[in-house]
C-alpha cells in the first residue's frame, strides 16, 4: 500500500488527486495539507504531520 501526502489538498488539483487516492486500491491517504485547513481531516502545515509516508503530491501554490 502507498501511503501519500497530497499538499495543497484544497485546491481544484488537490481535491481531485485525494479523490483519486481514496478510490485506488493500492493506496491510502497518509495525509491531507493545505495552508488554507481550518479543523477537520486536513492539516494546515505539513509539520503537524508525524505519521509515515512514501511520497508527497505538491500542488501547493508556491506562495504558500
Amino acid at each position: 500500500m502507498i501511503r501519500v501526502i497530497v499538499s495543497g489538498a484544497l485546491g481544484r488539483m488537490g481535491s481531485i488527486t485525494v479523490d483519486k487516492i481514496n478510490q485506488a486500491e493500492d493506496m491510502t491517504l497518509a495525509a491531507a495539507v493545505d495552508v488554507f485547513a481550518k479543523e477537520g481531516d486536513v492539516l494546515s502545515s505539513l509539520e503537524q504531520f508525524d505519521g509515515q509516508a512514501d511520497l508527497i503530491i505538491d500542488f501547493s501554490h508556491h506562495t504558500g
